[in-house]
């Protein structure tokens, strides 16, 4: 399902979400959490719902870019399919609603991972809802596990990850370890933020 609301847009990107949240969920989230991201009524917004979405999604652009560099579209040798290209743009990936739905994400990725030779994705984003987990008193680590595998699995779409935020309130244990761990296995996350913290910086480790 692909829901498109566009005006004139004040940055020089689009913004394009695959969740399986609702409108309203998402957008009521992203208003909490701390991206560096200027969402406006003047943003052009892609809501998608799934890999596969997203997959048709980047091949649409491939398609209309010809060679030249789109605001969201790809920077490659020759634009017509967007191999070794970077696709710009803001890429929010949120998970809600128990692990039904990140076990079809994964798996939709492990199905692409052969097919598909794209570009990759610049600036990602990704949240990770308390709600992902229904049981209280979860280990943290476990979450990160979780974490490790979805970035592991969707890795071949993706070039930089500005942030990783997770809805950690719930969840019981260590949390610096598992977050070294974590980013010693993609030093492309530049940034991780617990809603238990205000912010939390990888060059240091540091909560502050």
């Amino acid at each position: 399902m692909i829901q498109k609301f566009t005006c004139v847009p004040k940055s020089n990107y689009d913004i394009t979400i695959i969740s399986n949240g609702t409108i309203s969920q998402i957008q009521s989230k992203l208003l909490e959490i701390q991206f560096d991201i200027e969402i406006n009524q003047c943003s052009n917004i892609t809501y998608l719902n799934s890999i596969s979405n997203l997959i048709g999604f980047l091949k649409s652009k491939n398609d209309g870019v010809n060679g030249s560099n789109g605001s969201n579209g790809v920077n490659g040798s020759n634009g017509s399919n967007g191999v070794n290209g970077i696709y710009y743009g803001k890429f929010i990936f949120m998970f809600f609603n128990n692990m039904e739905y990140i076990q079809k994400f994964l798996i939709e990725c492990i199905d692409y991972y052969h097919k598909e030779k794209l570009g990759k994705l610049d600036n990602v984003y990704f949240y990770f809802d308390s709600s992902v987990i229904d049981t209280e008193d979860f280990p943290f680590v476990t979450i990160v596990n979780i974490i490790n595998d979805i970035i592991k699995k969707v890795n071949f779409l993706v070039n930089n990850i500005k942030n990783v935020f997770i809805d950690d309130l719930q969840f019981d244990g260590e949390r610096r370890i598992c977050i070294q761990y974590l980013i010693r296995n993609y030093p492309n996350i530049e940034k991780v933020n617990l809603s238990s913290h205000s912010n939390l910086l990888m060059n240091d480790m540091i909560f502050t």
